[in-house]
């Protein structure tokens, strides 16, 4: 898709999804990241992975893939535009973000890249990424929070992806935890 948008537009990958969609929702820091750590961008984490040499892939070249890095507060800011809540104004049309969450034929939970999981009308939708030195979660719930939860390891099992995911689930279930009443962006 990378290759897609710079032959359109003329313009390189990052360059024009910093320009026309980054930038424009106020998200400013995210970039392609580099192959090694000395190529490490500013605010970039050192990346571990238990045995193994995280910095082995040429992310670069993965740039439209999985080659971005992000805080877990930009990649926020980029779910809330996108959520049909119109909190923020949404860089999508309500007919697209629809089409965006429909179940895939071959697998319901699955829709464009989003994991679902739904009971009856209520619908919460994630995506979990990982690759060597770095694992992410990013979930919108139907009771309208959205969280991105991002670590410098990746994960040594499955059961890591749900015990995080949980642990939000947990405070946003606790009638204890104050929320605050304000916008955060």
């Amino acid at each position: 898709m990378g290759r897609v948008i710079e032959k359109v537009t003329g313009q390189r990958y990052a360059d024009y999804v910093n320009s026309t969609l980054l930038h424009p929702i106020g998200i400013t820091d995210m970039q392609i990241g580099g192959n090694s750590k000395a190529e490490k961008k500013p605010n970039e984490v050192v990346y571990y992975e238990e045995g193994n040499e995280p910095y082995t892939i040429n992310l670069s070249r993965m740039d439209a893939g999985a080659g971005w890095i992000a805080s877990a507060t930009d990649l926020v800011k980029l779910i809330i535009v996108v959520d049909g809540l119109n909190r923020k104004k949404d860089i999508l049309t309500s007919l697209i973000i629809q089409k965006m969450l429909t179940p895939s034929t071959a697998n319901k939970e699955y829709a464009c890249g989003w994991g679902l999981a739904t009971s009856g009308n209520l619908r919460n939708w994630y995506h979990f990424g990982e690759l060597m030195g770095t694992a992410s979660l990013l979930a919108h719930t139907h009771l309208g929070y959205s969280w991105a939860i991002l670590t410098n390891t990746g994960y040594q099992n499955e059961q890591t992806h749900a015990d995080l995911d949980q642990l939000l689930w947990n405070a946003i279930n606790d009638s204890a935890t104050p929320w605050p009443d304000k916008d955060l962006f």
